[in-house]
């Protein structure tokens, strides 16, 4: 790229830079946007995955979520307020987030178009690039549009902060770009204030933002730093002003920040992170040409070895050196080696994040490598076919600029080739997590998730296996073993399963691994076991701030309900109670809490109470077999004449036998009792002995059933004592 010369003042500059025709660009903007539907079209029906499943799918709650909350914590507001809107707009239906993302990643390109075109037709690049600036920013933003490692942050739905951040950069620098050329510049520089406040509120690495602005004032507007300050020192204070808002939001979001691993990580000092980050630079590097074997989740080792360390220090270091002799001899080059090295600087130099590399960093540090590969390439051109009198031609032009053209055609189609085949990646968690895995078969995590994908689709031996090559990659991955305790435990080996979950608990694993430790002494009927770890998952769980989304009021949901059910099988019948109701306290919508309560009220002789409990489960859940069954048998079988009801006791058995295509054992029975309530003892003797037939392995059923079916046979119903449970109460310690 030609030497920059000392520019005029800045009056000067906007009389003499180029204005291209407004119909140019605006096909050169509706051509980005056909790309970029085209590229990404095959992604709309690809689910959440990784982060997406954790910040976006598992948080909204749909009777409790307004358009202004803010679904996880405030370190990053208007990136999950966007999420927030979306959800407003369409709930989880993934197309109309992937149409947000896409309509994001395009804006970013006409944006990225705007800025390269109008740097080019300025003074004194426009002696070099003016005839040609459309072309070569048209080309430079399709290619950064279409390009394969834009996947994770396009395709990937939670990494829309990602991109909504960069849309925020590149508007901070064009807004910039405009006051110069403007008749009112004051709006223009408010507007690039506003939007890098945005920005610094969306995503971290915004923080360079202010900085890669004043570089770029004094590398192509700019005379002289005295010049710069006195013109537009109010402008830059105010863009300084925004990094407030950064420190506000890291302040405020520092419990999410340091549960996402971002700047307090254990065991990752800022030397072992300092020192691995050259090879991750040069990987991405990489990537920008041959972008091949991309990865969701790379699980990026520490370096500890010189061999990987010093290589890539040293290419690194000649980078770095070249973009500091750039910055006097070709500032427009300098800029760009610039821009590139502070963007990723806030998550590759010092500061700790627990995943070292991730391809969506590189959203706008790519803009910089496209822009100089498409000016460069330009530029080699010219001196490759010369500036001769010949060539200047029409007749000699022409074929030139076909040859061009098409060139820039193919290498478009290749990546936006490869942008379509890795979207296919994407189509299911079971897909991406089986690419990850292979891709990176050093990162327990990736073996993990693609486990728990193939556990959904019912492939536990293979879950097994991957859970076994991720605890070999990491011995104390403590929710490995939580995980393949959960996968043996469906297999049914429980005594290895138990000693998953106990390892899982001496890693510190958490709550979690209590609570399933904890349903694993319920099935085996150890109580006092499992109410002393439903108690120590619940201690945990509320010791965790700034989670508000339905799964985690569905976990402590469920260690109260849990314990609830030990607590009624011991019997400690008042402290049930009190777990049952603050179950229906956290998730009001939960029949399964109803239906607990209920039936400690039905053995505590509450029996209106019972009722009532039953009768809201079934509102909530109208086909629940269980709650059908239980109000049936209270309504069949209540000591108290005043609440029995037959005729509604046999619907309810009825519609609960059809529910579990006859093969409960429970509600064979029920729907025998109600029969018998309603003086059918015929068919109650026939219900009552197919329970039998079910249960011929269950003694103690066996004799309280054969006792009921002798009562029928003497033409008696049976009623039911308060001090006892229905028959189908076992159901709730299962």
């Amino acid at each position: 790229m030609p030497q920059l010369q000392r520019r005029q003042p800045q009056k000067s500059i906007r009389i003499a830079a180029t204005k291209p025709s407004r119909a140019g660009d605006v096909a050169a903007l509706a051509f980005l946007t056909g790309l970029g539907v085209l590229v990404y079209f095959n992604s709309f029906e690809a689910p959440f995955v990784f982060d997406g499943v954790r910040f976006i799918r598992n948080i909204f709650n749909p009777d409790r979520f307004w358009p202004w909350q803010l679904p996880y914590g405030g370190n990053r507001p208007v990136g999950l307020l966007s999420f927030s809107l979306n959800y407003t707009w369409d709930e989880l239906n993934v197309w109309s987030y992937h149409a947000v993302n896409v309509a994001i990643h395009v804006l970013a390109a006409w944006v990225l178009y705007a800025i390269v075109r109008r740097t080019l037709a300025r003074p004194p690049l426009a002696a070099h690039f003016g005839a040609a600036s459309r072309g070569l920013a048209l080309v430079a933003a399709a290619i950064w549009l279409v390009h394969p490692l834009q996947t994770e942050c396009v395709t990937n739905l939670y990494q829309r902060l990602e991109s909504l951040m960069g849309l925020f950069y590149l508007l901070t620098l064009f807004c910039f770009i405009r006051a110069q050329d403007s008749r009112s510049p004051v709006a223009w520089f408010a507007a690039s204030v506003v939007v890098c406040a945005l920005g610094m509120a969306t995503k971290e690495v915004m923080i360079s933002a202010p900085l890669v602005v004043l570089w770029y004032d004094r590398a192509f507007v700019a005379s002289s730093w005295r010049e710069l300050l006195r013109s537009r020192g109010m402008y830059y204070a105010a863009l300084a002003g925004t990094w407030m808002v950064l420190c506000v939001a890291m302040v405020r979001g520092a419990p999410e920040n340091e549960a996402s691993g971002l700047l307090f990580v254990k065991g990752l000092t800022p030397f072992n992170y300092a020192w691995s980050q050259p090879g991750v630079i040069v990987h991405y590097l990489r990537l920008c040409f041959w972008p091949s074997d991309l990865c969701l989740d790379y699980g990026w080792p520490v370096a500890d070895d010189w061999t990987r360390i010093v290589p890539p220090a040293l290419f690194l270091a000649a980078l770095v050196a070249g973009t500091v002799w750039c910055i006097w001899r070709r500032p427009a080059v300098g800029f760009l080696g610039g821009a590139f090295f502070l963007i990723l600087a806030p998550t590759s130099s010092i500061a700790p994040i627990r995943d070292l590399a991730a391809e969506h960093r590189m959203y706008l540090p790519l803009a910089a490598v496209a822009v100089l590969a498409t000016v460069g390439a330009y530029q080699a051109w010219q001196l490759f076919v010369g500036r001769t009198s010949d060539a200047s031609q029409p007749r000699k032009k022409l074929p030139i600029a076909i040859f061009a053209g098409s060139l820039a055609v193919a290498v478009l189609a290749a990546l936006g080739y490869r942008t379509v085949i890795r979207n296919q990646d994407y189509q299911s968690e079971l897909a991406i997590w089986r690419d990850t895995a292979a891709k990176s078969p050093q990162n327990p995590r990736a073996h993990r998730n693609f486990a728990e994908e193939l556990f959904k689709n019912g492939q536990s031996v293979l879950a097994l296996e991957e859970l076994n090559r991720a605890i070999e990659a990491k011995s104390d991955d403590a929710e490995a073993f939580n995980n393949r305790g959960i996968v043996r435990q469906n297999l049914g080996n429980l005594k290895l399963a138990l000693a998953d979950f106990s390892r899982a608990v001496d890693l510190g694993y958490g709550a979690d691994a209590y609570f399933n430790r904890a349903d694993l002494y319920m099935k085996r009927l150890q109580f006092d076991r499992a109410i002393e770890d439903l108690s120590e998952a619940i201690s945990l769980e509320s010791k965790i701030n700034g989670r508000s989304g339905s799964a985690a009021r569905q976990k402590a949901a469920a260690s109260y309900l849990r314990r609830g059910g030990a607590y009624q099988a011991i019997p400690r019948p008042e402290l049930a109670l009190a777990d049952y109701s603050q179950a229906i306290a956290i998730e009001p919508a939960d029949a399964d809490a109803y239906l607990g309560r209920g039936r400690v009220h039905q053995s505590l002789g509450k029996y209106r109470a019972a009722k009532e409990d039953f009768d809201m489960a079934l509102r909530l859940a109208p086909n629940h077999p269980f709650v059908l069954n239980a109000r049936a048998w209270l309504l069949a079988t209540c000591p108290d004449a005043r609440m029995r009801d037959g005729k509604q006791a046999l619907a309810d058995a009825n519609l609960a036998c059809r529910v579990t295509n006859r093969e409960s054992a429970e509600c064979l029975e029920t729907l025998a009792a109600a029969c018998a309530e309603r003086d059918d003892f015929k068919s109650a003797i026939q219900w009552e002995t197919a329970a039998i037939r079910l249960t011929t392995d269950d003694a103690r059923f066996g004799r309280e059933a054969q006792r009921r079916l002798e009562m029928y046979r003497a033409g008696k119903p049976y009623r039911d004592a308060p001090a006892k449970q229905s028959p189908s109460a076992r159901q709730s310690s299962e």
